[in-house]
């Protein structure tokens, strides 16, 4: 998305990008008016380890293209970035990141997290409860969290005697093998989409 305002006054005018993908859309006002791009992720660091856990998943197509996507990133990165005015970033390694790719552009750490205040659990050890997993499963890292879970995670869970989680897994864009393999698995639920 490119929110474009007048370039003629400089003191007023802008334009903000919320994506790296859509930084040549800029190219036109860099240079003209105040710049500034806010970046989810440092798509070359996302892609490369992403990349690297499918590596690790014996997932080696996958891992390949990823460590590609990483690579044009990476330049993309480097010729885009340094021609804005600021970038936002999520986090102080990300911020560290980027500046050392972009000397003299202003870069801000906007945390994308909120604080929230640490309640007392209570005592109770045996009770059953639902832990709902959202997420777009097309994304590999989500669809690799829901098979830690089911593969690692629930069954030394239930074996400490906790009380038992039923695993709702909510969510589009698995691959065919993710939905196969949860429906062997006792209390788990799979809905591709969710309804009230």
């Amino acid at each position: 998305q490119v929110d474009q305002f007048s370039c003629r006054q400089r003191t007023k005018s802008g334009c903000r990008l919320t994506r790296l993908a859509m930084a040549p859309c800029a190219a036109a006002y860099v240079g003209r008016c105040r710049c500034t791009i806010d970046l989810d992720e440092l798509e070359s660091w996302t892609r490369r380890d992403i990349a690297a856990l499918a590596h690790r998943n014996r997932h080696y197509g996958l891992a390949a293209t990823l460590f590609n996507e990483a690579a044009f990133y990476e330049r993309a990165e480097r010729e885009w970035l340094p021609r804005f005015d600021r970038v936002y970033t999520a986090s102080r390694i990300e911020a560290e990141r980027v500046a050392a790719m972009t000397a003299g552009v202003e870069v801000r750490i906007v945390s994308n997290v909120i604080r929230v205040t640490p309640r007392t659990p209570k005592s109770r050890r045996n009770d059953d409860f639902t832990l709902l997993f959202v997420g777009n499963l097309g994304y590999y890292p989500n669809q690799d969290a829901v098979v830690h879970l089911i593969r690692d995670i629930l069954p030394r869970w239930n074996t400490c005697h906790y009380g038992e989680i039923l695993l709702v897994v909510v969510g589009g864009g698995a691959s065919p093998r993710l939905p196969k393999r949860m429906a062997g698995v006792p209390r788990v639920v799979y809905q591709a989409s969710w309804s009230s």
